[in-house]
């Protein structure tokens, strides 16, 4: 589906960063940070897909964001007590048996080390055995009271659930968020990398903020009237090309006017047919998805 089929997406802020890559342009939003960031941003990016969104209970009638936060850590809660990801199970007890095997001395700092990017790995997890421990980490991940932030393998299931239900990529990219930092071509490198292990048909692409926050991206196409947190991938390909935007900039630098430029006949060098080529190509898929 092309994302200009799509609605657009209800803002609840302003976006905090705006710019251009490649052909796109691009708006970011921030979400708030109370240990829920990842579950917010999910949130808003999901409400461009429908089989997602159902698929985390978020479609009935004003599910508001936190009420989507509860949602999905209790999606996720559920996933793990009734142990149907066996990725998400290996990695609770790889992390548990790296805690059983250190030696006395060593296991304090690596419980330090390893709660901060895994805040579920405690003693009273580990000390658990079998669907116990699954349920304590579904329980720490469902507490609204006391937020746990969400770590590579709530993340993980997620991912791994909307590749499946929705067809649909998340993708996440990463910059420090410094006054005066120059992203666009870090980002466009990211998710032209990124985008290369996809195989999936739609994509939807979080920000991680110094490592510790997450906002989202959204995006609006050369034909689109509106912003979209979802993109088409092939779409989202053609678009951030460097071909592509080369062409555009070389094309709007021109003048041309009656088949001439200053009065002379134009005559397209073999770079710019080349270019025109690709281009071509582009909007005539644009119109075949329309």
């Amino acid at each position: 589906m092309s994302s200009s089929k799509r609605s657009s997406i209800t803002k609840y802020s302003k976006p905090i960063k705006n710019g251009k890559i490649g052909l796109l342009d691009y708006e970011v939003y921030d979400v708030r940070g109370d240990g829920s960031c990842f579950y917010r941003a999910i949130y808003q990016i999901l409400r461009e897909s429908p089989k997602g969104a159902s698929e985390l209970n978020l479609t009935e009638g004003g599910i508001t964001e936190d009420a989507g936060v509860k949602h999905i850590r209790d999606y996720i809660g559920n996933i793990l007590r009734m142990v149907w990801d066996q990725e998400a199970i290996e990695s609770v007890d790889n992390l548990c048996t790296l805690v059983s095997e250190a030696g006395e001395e060593d296991r304090e700092q690596l419980l330090e080390d390893l709660n901060e990017m895994y805040p579920f790995v405690t003693d009273n997890v580990c000390s658990a055995k079998g669907t116990r421990r699954y349920q304590k980490v579904a329980e720490l991940i469902e507490d609204m009271d006391d937020m746990m932030y969400a770590s590579s393998l709530e993340i993980d299931i997620v991912k791994r659930m909307l590749e499946s239900i929705a067809n649909l990529s998340v993708i996440v990219i990463s910059y420090t968020g410094k006054r005066g930092e120059k992203v666009e071509d870090k980002w466009k490198q990211d998710i032209m990398g990124l985008l290369q292990n996809s195989t999936k048909r739609d994509v939807g692409i979080l920000l991680n903020k110094n490592n510790i926050h997450y906002q989202y991206l959204v995006f609006k196409g050369p034909s689109d009237v509106n912003f979209h947190t979802i993109m088409d991938r092939q779409r989202l390909i053609q678009l951030l090309d460097d071909k592509m935007d080369i062409l555009s900039k070389a094309m709007s630098s021109m003048k041309i006017a009656g088949g001439g430029v200053g009065g002379k006949k134009f005559h397209k060098s073999k770079h710019i047919r080349k270019l025109y080529s690709v281009a071509s190509k582009a909007t005539l898929e644009e119109k075949r998805k329309k």
